[in-house]
């Protein structure tokens, strides 16, 4: 039932996302006409300000770690050119003439307008289904406070075996890479390690392991477990960013805070503001050494405010491939009614059985021959549209609040806690790119959830008898 107390008390930011989406629906169908991305910096920064307000007040929204993590990244990474640019107008410089060709598309404002929406909508059904769905005996949890010194965990035989096997997977990891920066990274340029990773089926593979096992960690381990799994993160997390890799260890860094944070979890002040503030400097500075190369170039240009404004801003870029779509649109591209999705799939499959009929490479539901530059990515949100507009954007954020919401809120049994953690990576991963690796993902997903279910029953089999 909902709880009126808690749903009314904020009623005036609730009325104010309802009116900031109202008006992003007439930008978008152009019944309100803004003339460039500057004008939007203040109905844009308003609404994240209202948003982030309601997220922050409404305590049941602020206990749910994934829909909070999956809206502030996916704010940054749709709305980062809208807020960067305007304050760093130097941005326009942030990637080559031909990549930052998408600010002269006219259709960046509706691109803008579409991300809007689809943010808002998560938003607002976000804010009703949490007061809604609510579990009376869920344990709200405030972001500050003690840290990992104030979080209890409750754990079995079981939870120990599966923390312990997730353990060993992060070590497996671990000792992989450090192989593969040993004899493959260490001093190399970017490209060629990007070129060797792409190449190398098993680097990639690897990859995935890595992600799933810490989620598990975090989903199940106890304090102990955790304490653990974070240095062997930590070494991991030095390795990959030496290669100057950064989503590899930012996506399920984001997935595992969120995870903590939903299990009661909370963090000191002062480790949240160093942990941004860092995490905003590292993004740049492995930017600019992916593009010079030169360690020391980098120390005697470097701003440490222009650094922040850059990662914003480079996140933000993820715009431009929804501006690159509605632009293939007008040109007279074909909605994909779900086939992108397919396609991913059938690409997946017709690899490891033979009677499947080969894709076509060239397709627009390959998402990439729509682009017209490589090595862009794509967006959830972009992709929603692809295959059904905007009644798929909004029908797409619909259901992904509905089901993270009901998902956190759930009392829920061992496995469908590992699913849910390892999905959230997932869901994290696609703010920036298609569905192209889902099938992949999901497939080792199962596999390592078979893994866990068999070393549970060998272990409770070993201790009867």
């Amino acid at each position: 039932m909902l709880n009126k107390k808690i749903y009314y008390q904020d009623i005036f930011p609730f009325l104010s996302m309802i009116l900031s989406l109202v008006f992003f629906f007439c930008t978008y169908y152009e019944i309100i006409v803004l003339k460039n991305i500057n004008d939007f910096f203040i109905p844009v920064t308003l609404t994240v300000v209202l948003s982030m307000y309601i997220f922050i007040k409404n305590k049941n929204i602020i206990s749910l770690g994934s829909s909070m993590f999956i809206y502030f990244y996916s704010m940054v990474t749709l709305l980062g050119v809208i807020i960067s640019f305007p304050l760093f107008p130097e941005l326009v410089n942030l990637r080559s003439d031909l990549y930052m060709d998408f600010l002269n598309y006219p259709e960046l404002n509706k691109a803008v307008s579409l991300s809007c929406i689809g943010i808002n909508t998560f938003v607002i059904l976000t804010d009703i289904f949490s007061n809604v769905l609510r579990n009376k005996n869920y344990k709200k949890t405030k972001i500050i406070g003690g840290g990992l010194a104030s979080f209890s965990t409750k754990s079995t035989k079981k939870t120990k075996v599966l923390g312990n096997t997730a353990l060993l997977l992060q070590l497996f990891c671990l000792l992989y890479f450090l192989l593969f920066f040993l004899s493959s990274g260490y001093g190399s340029a970017y490209a060629d390690i990007h070129s060797q990773a792409s190449s190398n089926g098993v680097y990639g593979r690897m990859l995935i392991v890595m992600v799933l096992s810490i989620t598990t960690i975090f989903t199940v381990g106890t304090k102990k477990q955790m304490k653990l799994g974070i240095l062997i993160f930590i070494f991991l997390a030095f390795i990959h960013l030496s290669l100057g890799n950064r989503g590899e260890i930012y996506y399920p860094l984001l997935a595992i805070l969120a995870i903590y944070h939903k299990r009661g979890g909370t963090f000191k002040l002062r480790t949240v503001l160093v942990g941004l503030f860092g995490s905003l400097l590292l993004i740049s500075s492995i930017r600019l050494i992916r593009v010079d190369g030169n360690f020391s170039t980098l120390l005697d240009t470097f701003s440490p405010i222009k650094a922040v404004g850059e990662s914003i801003g480079e996140m933000g870029l993820q715009i431009s491939t929804v501006t690159y779509l509605l632009s293939y649109l007008n040109m007279g591209g074909k909605y994909q009614l779900g086939y992108s999705v397919v396609y991913s799939f059938q690409n997946f499959f017709s690899k490891y059985l033979s009677f499947l009929p080969n894709v076509d490479p060239l397709s627009p539901a390959a998402i990439r021959t729509v682009m017209p530059i490589d090595n862009v990515g794509f967006t959830n949100l972009g992709e929603a549209y692809f295959n059904f507009g905007l009644a798929g954007v909004i029908l797409f954020y619909a259901v992904l609040s509905f089901y993270f919401v009901f998902a956190d809120f759930k009392e829920q049994n061992v496995y469908f806690k590992i699913f849910n953690g390892m999905f959230l990576v997932w869901v994290l991963t696609w703010v920036r790119n298609s569905s192209s690796s889902m099938p992949s993902y999901m497939a080792w997903m199962i596999l390592l959830l078979m893994i866990y279910y068999t070393v549970d029953k060998i272990s409770s089999r070993l201790v009867i008898h």
